[in-house]
């Protein structure tokens, strides 16, 4: 089985990497920083992250919207308390699951992860 779920790890190493280094620098709220692969004013890097865990708009978020974040870490934690095995982390369009060019979609936000249930002992 493989399941893609938005990246928390990902979104907050990047928050607080951009927040701690325009601290240091005192960057221009202006400026442009990369998160989670698109280009975001300074200004918005906030908003920007609290809308990928809760997205402000209760119809986008009924459609397109997540329940909850996880890491590999969290992700694995409940897989492997559902019962499956050999829980590995892939890259993008990289793994053991057919057709991942026609399911892997979203690149530079997500978290890419397979799994298998145990063969039955006979």
């Amino acid at each position: 089985m493989r399941v893609v779920v938005p990246d928390m790890h990902l979104a907050a190493s990047q928050y607080v990497a951009a927040t701690s280094e325009s601290r240091m620098n005192t960057s221009d709220p202006e400026s442009r920083w990369s998160f989670l692969g698109r280009e975001i004013r300074l200004r918005d890097l906030p908003d920007a992250f609290v809308a990928e865990f809760l997205d402000p708009d209760p119809l986008h978020r009924l459609v397109y919207g997540h329940a909850w974040m996880y890491d590999f870490w969290s992700l694995g934690v409940r897989l492997e308390e559902a019962g499956f095995v050999e829980v590995k982390a892939c890259r993008f369009r990289d793994g053991s699951v057919p057709d991942l060019g026609e399911l892997d979609r979203r690149p530079d936000n997500s978290l890419h992860v397979e799994c298998r249930k145990p063969s039955e002992v006979q």
